[in-house]
C-alpha cells in the first residue's frame, strides 16, 4: 500500500506543476 500512497503522492505533484 506505501507503493500506491507514494505513487500517488507524485501524480498529485505532477498535477500541481502542470496547473
Amino acid at each position: 500500500m506505501d507503493g500506491i500512497e507514494w505513487l500517488v503522492g507524485r501524480l498529485g505533484v505532477k498535477a500541481v506543476v502542470i496547473l
